[in-house]
């Protein structure tokens, strides 16, 4: 085995881990998750016999590079937001507005395999991506149930047109009725 391939492989504990996560993954649901669903699909990974780890608290987490445009957006407008705001015990939000009801999530276009790169059909996604979407249409379902509104502003869009979503973001702010939820 040649000695870049060596230092590429995962320790015995690590491939171990990585069995147990893929374990967990399920094809995907054609109806909306259960509360207890997106529950399970929100918590964070453990092994067995370890806890389950908490998310960043919001102080160690300086966010990522589309958050932190956002994060400046919403500042320009003035608004008053929250980071990393805990919506369920174990599921923190990008972003919520409390005072118009508010969640704004900044994806990526990799991570969370945005579908105008990407495509509808999850076939051909790897198991990151596929548990992604689930979880994103777990929380989508979530929020929608509890009367949240949500925005999801893609990678692709903040990079290419960060003007169009700074309009975008001023119009579902100035409109408290807007249904910002995609049909279903």
């Amino acid at each position: 085995m040649s000695r870049r391939r060596q230092q590429r492989r995962l320790p015995p504990q690590e491939r171990g881990k990585l069995r147990h996560y893929a374990r967990r993954l399920k094809p995907p649901s054609p109806q909306a998750p259960e509360p207890d669903e997106i529950h399970r699909l929100m918590a964070p990974s453990a092994t067995k016999g370890e806890p389950a780890a908490e998310p960043p608290s919001p102080a160690a987490y300086s966010g990522t590079s589309i958050e932190k445009l956002v994060e400046a957006m919403l500042r320009e407008l003035d608004v008053p937001f929250v980071t990393q705001y805990p919506i369920l015990p174990d599921c923190r939000v990008d972003f919520f507005l409390p005072e118009h009801n508010l969640v704004i999530e900044c994806h990526g276009t990799y991570y969370h395999a945005d579908p105008r790169v990407y495509g509808e059909d999850e076939s051909h996604l790897n198991p990151l991506q596929r548990r992604k979407r689930r979880q994103d249409a777990a929380l989508a379902h979530y929020l929608r149930r509890f009367g949240f509104r949500l925005l999801v502003l893609w990678e692709k869009d903040l990079r290419e047109a960060p003007e169009a979503c700074r309009e975008r973001l001023r119009e579902v702010i100035a409109n408290e009725d807007s249904n910002l939820f995609p049909a279903s």
